[in-house]
């Protein structure tokens, strides 16, 4: 192996920066310390990308009142239950605010970024 090749085996996938691999649906997340043991498919590594590898991340505000979740669907779950309001399809009236905050869940991911491993 190359010194400046960097592998983790983690989750089923033996990811390097420089070998080419490419994740594939079924396979965890290869960043070391991730505990993401598979994604069904490349929406769910997506999301959980953004959820854990990115620095800054967006969290939605309800509309309504004080409710916050980093998914937006998360925001027009908590407007149909709490506030017993429908949502019309497409429409973010729920959504209050959207503020970009420090990722506190944050977990870098070097080597990797997702558009290595999605190539």
């Amino acid at each position: 192996m190359k010194a400046s090749a960097v592998c983790f085996m983690f989750a089923g996938i033996n990811a390097s920066s420089s070998s080419g691999e490419t994740w594939k649906p079924g396979l965890g997340c290869p960043v070391h310390g991730c505990r993401l043991k598979v994604a069904r498919d490349v929406f769910e590594l997506r999301r959980h990308w953004k959820e854990k590898h990115e620095e800054i991340t967006a969290m939605f505000h309800c509309s309504a009142c004080s409710f916050v979740s980093k998914r937006r669907y998360g925001v027009i779950q908590h407007y149909r239950q709490r506030h017993d309001r429908d949502v019309p399809k497409g429409s973010g009236t729920c959504i209050g605010s959207v503020e970009y905050q420090h990722n506190k869940e944050f977990i870098d991911p070097h080597p990797f970024t997702l558009e290595s491993l999605l190539r």
